[in-house]
């Protein structure tokens, strides 16, 4: 195999890559949760024929990490235990015509 060759081979392997991660992130943009059922499903036929998690990935085309935490969490998370940290965008605006060359940490320390 001669280089030009290599060089076509690795790249179609980082295409076929990059295409595959893409088409995953823009399914799981456009579906926002997975339902319980699914979840649930997933897991008992995990259980059932005795697969490991990559094998589980591979069949469901699910992540390895949303795997892991249905099986320590399966329940959907419906709350989000954080405060709101969205800055009104007026206060925000006026800031920065106020000091337009104030660093992003001056005005965090800044009360708006």
């Amino acid at each position: 195999m001669s280089e030009r060759d290599t060089q076509v081979l690795i790249r179609s392997i980082i295409f076929q890559t990059i295409r595959s991660r893409l088409g995953y992130l823009v399914h799981f943009l456009c579906v926002a949760q997975v339902s319980l059922d699914f979840r649930q499903r997933v897991m008992a036929y995990k259980k059932e024929h005795d697969l490991t998690f990559e094998q589980t990935i591979i069949h469901f085309d699910v992540e390895m990490r949303t795997l892991f935490r249905w099986a320590t969490n399966i329940t959907p998370c419906i709350t989000r235990n954080k405060p709101k940290s969205k800055i009104d965008e007026n206060l925000l605006l006026k800031d920065v015509e106020g000091f337009l060359d104030d660093y992003q940490w001056e005005r965090e320390q800044r009360p708006i």
